[in-house]
């Protein structure tokens, strides 16, 4: 009989700082197949409830029992308005960029060499702070740091992970800094154990990180992070090194992650038709402007619209970095032009002029109600940063739990070392 292991965190009451856990264990009804249970705890991905686990992902394993971390994880929409920055040398970054990631969607951030995607991720993610002008929201809120680090995590294009340490060991240290101390040992194994069923890290569970190859890794390093279920997840070019098959497998895996309920943002340079399908939103920087935000299918209508035709079995995402490159002629300014007129409206002109674009031009309507999709689910409810406050205003464990873990760590790494 499958058993499902649920780790549910509630909000604490105001004076106390730390958030409260509770650990249950639920049995599926009798007769249930693997498969069958597999679907019964599979979340909304659009829901807005707390209650949003992590799907298992166990297809194949026999006898294996169904585990499911189910953490409250709020939904998080992150907003950036007039984004600029400028390098030490005075030379413009980024030139007043705005935009909006919604929760349940996994977001691209495209443009060529140069165009500024791994500068925006690092402001939208907080690594980046000096030295930019503009606005950031966090749920409609001024982002505040202390608690945007507890709720999102950042996975670097490099791999830094220690050599000498397992799969498990590795995703277990992590448990150990990451959930809280009051979950006891055995639980916390058990949510590695669904950390790795749903990664398809099983197999691997006692190689060394410096056994696997680049897909695994990368799936150790999303893994590290995962433990701890956050809401909002950036990556800096995911598919960096990885083959075409690993590719497809590490975006399917973003993506799957973002229909559970995360915000799901990852800069990535010129993927396959296949994997450009699989995100939801486009992102698209030329010369640190943004030159396209919305739906990834509503791209080639709106470059159509502006006298940019994409040619018939050509790589959509080819055809963008073409365009941002002025392999076609120097359209950015245009492409920009296009773009903030559209930010400028606000939601009851957006109304009308979808409604007078869907009899005259096909091609910007697309982009117009893609933008007025944002602005409707920007008005949904979202937790205010304020609520989150007990939950994710202190840290998951002691200074003392830390100390020790790292310590032991540190000792596997030198008795291991050739």
């Amino acid at each position: 009989m499958a058993e499902l292991l649920s780790i549910s965190k509630f909000d604490s009451p105001p004076h106390n700082s730390s958030p409260q856990w509770a650990v249950r264990t639920l049995v599926p009804p009798s007769g249930n197949s693997k498969d069958d249970a597999t679907v019964l705890w599979t979340s909304s991905p659009k829901s807005n409830s707390y209650d949003m686990g992590m799907a298992e992902r166990a297809a194949g394993m026999t006898n294996s029992p169904l585990k499911e971390i189910e953490l409250r994880r709020p939904p998080i929409t992150v907003q950036w308005r007039n984004i600029s920055l400028t390098s030490s040398g005075g030379k413009p970054i980024l030139k007043g960029v705005s935009g909006v990631v919604c929760t349940g969607e996994l977001t691209a951030i495209m443009g060529p060499s140069g165009a500024g995607k791994s500068t925006l991720l690092n402001v939208l993610s907080g690594f980046t702070r000096q030295k930019v002008a503009g606005e950031i929201l966090v749920n409609g809120e001024d982002r505040d740091m202390r608690i945007f680090r507890k709720l999102s995590c950042y996975i670097m294009q490099d791999d830094h992970l220690l050599p000498h340490l397992t799969v498990r060991e590795s995703i277990y240290l992590a448990a150990c800094l990451k959930i809280p101390s009051t979950v006891s040992k055995a639980d916390k194994k058990k949510a590695v154990d669904e950390c790795m069923l749903s990664l398809g890290l099983m197999e691997r569970q006692h190689n060394k990180a410096s056994q696997l190859s680049g897909g695994q890794r990368k799936r150790l390093c999303i893994a590290q992070e995962l433990v701890s279920n956050p809401p909002l997840i950036f990556l800096d070019e995911p598919t960096s090194g990885l083959d075409s098959s690993s590719c497809l497998q590490c975006i399917q895996l973003l993506k799957s992650l973002a229909d559970e309920g995360r915000t799901v943002i990852c800069t990535i340079h010129q993927p396959s038709a296949r994997v450009f399908e699989i995100f939801d939103k486009l992102y698209m920087l030329a010369e640190g402007q943004c030159i396209y935000r919305g739906s990834t299918k509503d791209l080639i209508p709106f470059l159509a619209q502006q006298g940019l035709a994409c040619p018939q079995y050509h790589n959509p995402t080819d055809f963008a970095t073409e365009v941002a490159t002025g392999e076609h002629g120097d359209y950015i300014k245009k492409l920009k032009k296009a773009v903030d007129a559209l930010g400028d409206l606000d939601d009851s002109s957006v109304m009308e002029e979808a409604s007078l674009e869907s009899k005259t031009e096909p091609g910007l309507q697309a982009s117009t109600l893609c933008l007025l999709q944002d602005k409707v689910e920007r008005k949904t409810s979202l937790f205010k940063m304020a609520s989150l406050e007990s939950s994710y205003g202190g840290y998951s464990t002691s200074n003392w739990n830390q100390f020790t873990v790292l310590t032991y760590r540190s000792l596997i790494c030198t008795i291991r070392e050739p």
